[in-house]
């Protein structure tokens, strides 16, 4: 089992899905129960029914929402992906975006021979050379289909995720240069920054700037995901709860919060336009 986005990079919010992969390697055998199933069929169904448990409902409502998108072919492709396939679609398949996803993987669960040959998959997929021209084109396009997809949250800045300037502009910076730069390793934005700047694809000190701006865009999202329901508006939201931002967020008053909002995304806007060009 292998985690991607939030769980991957161990950076899950309160609200955060589960985005994971399943991938297995029964070397063309068949299960030995009372009805015997192939590979692919006794995968799939182990695949479902872990679903089935992450996703159950409780008192509470639903344990996790889990997301599996993100495996090979996506939507269309088999919940469970065999190695050798999964090691093909890598090479030759996937999109860069796919390969930007590919930074945050982590595996979580299975036995270790297996485990250690999908994270040398990983790591090979992760380390292939590419045109820093073309990976950083090809980032900077799906940003903008992103963006016109969401356009009116692309000019929210408490939507902190998906704003201009927001965390997908500054995780879309490290992941985009460590594919061109061929940093592995690194799943969480921090550790990546850090390598990047001692690679010299990004100026040390912007790479702090920008490792700061992320950060406090960060802390805001926590905090509204176990506050608030939907999206935030500060013009209805209650003075207490600005109050209390303020507070968890380290500044005097919520003015002081916004001007240091309003400074983070311009951060991360300018070291985005500088990677890439403006989106």
């Amino acid at each position: 089992v292998v985690a991607l986005g939030r769980l991957g990079s161990g950076e899950m919010t309160a609200a955060s899905d589960l985005d994971v992969i399943v991938i297995y390697d029964d070397a063309g055998d068949t299960s030995t129960g009372a009805k015997p199933l192939d590979g692919p069929q006794y995968y799939a169904r182990w695949t479902q029914r872990l679903m089935n448990a992450l996703t159950a409902q409780t008192a509470e409502g639903a344990l996790y929402e889990v997301d599996m998108r993100l495996r090979p072919s996506g939507q269309s492709g088999p919940l469970a992906t065999r190695l050798s396939a999964f090691e093909r679609y890598q090479a030759e398949d996937a999109w860069t975006w796919e390969h930007m996803a590919l930074t945050r993987a982590r595996v979580i669960a299975g036995p270790e021979p297996l485990r250690a040959r999908v994270e040398a998959a990983i790591a090979g997929a992760l380390a292939k050379p590419r045109e820093r021209g073309d990976v950083l084109r090809e980032a900077r396009e799906m940003r903008s289909r992103l963006a016109e997809a969401n356009a009116a949250a692309a000019v929210d800045p408490w939507s902190l995720k998906l704003a201009r300037g927001g965390l997908v502009d500054a995780d879309f910076v490290w992941q985009a240069l460590c594919l061109a730069e061929g940093c592995t390793g690194a799943r969480e934005s921090g550790a990546a920054l850090t390598i990047l700047a001692g690679a010299g694809a990004l100026e040390r000190q912007t790479a702090v700037r920008l490792a700061e701006a992320r950060e406090f865009q960060a802390v805001l999202l926590h905090f509204i995901r176990l506050s608030h329901e939907g999206s935030f508006d500060p013009r209805t939201a209650p003075a207490a709860l600005k109050a209390v931002m303020a507070r968890a967020s380290g500044m005097k008053d919520f003015g002081a919060v916004e001007a240091r909002l309003a400074e983070a995304q311009n951060t991360v806007r300018t070291v985005f336009a500088e990677t890439f060009g403006t989106l």
